[in-house]
């Protein structure tokens, strides 16, 4: 998965501090410069995180809290997330119309939750 912000169709830098700030509490090993981040959530559901300017890469998506986790990730930074095979989550109209033309085509607006994001892996 990757979480990736975009403005008028182009991708543009994300919030790196902000993002580190969101993830901080929940990483077990790695840091700025050692990543792969392992973030594990309270269920001890855990992912393999990989931040850079352009976007987050999320590996390992396991059920559980940790894609709470992600979720809030993605609503914090006001960004989107790209599933793998290029569906897209958004939170709203106004992210969607803000994705280049092939990802808006198969962008879903939901409430993003950590429920939602499983339920988008599972094809539900």
């Amino acid at each position: 998965m990757l979480v990736q912000c975009f403005g008028y169709s182009l991708p543009f830098t994300l919030d790196e501090e902000l993002a580190y700030r969101v993830l901080r509490p929940h990483v077990v090993a790695g840091d700025a410069t050692h990543q792969p981040l392992l973030i594990r959530a309270s269920d001890d559901s855990e992912i393999e995180v990989y931040v850079d300017p352009k976007g987050i890469m999320v590996d390992r998506p396991r059920p559980g809290v940790v894609l709470d986790i992600v979720a809030d990730l993605v609503k914090q930074l006001d960004a989107v997330l790209i599933l793998p095979g290029f569906s897209v989550l958004v939170t709203s109209e106004f992210h969607r119309a803000s994705l280049p033309d092939d990802l808006r085509r198969d962008a879903v607006v939901v409430e993003l939750t950590g429920a939602a994001v499983l339920s988008a892996l599972r094809g539900e």
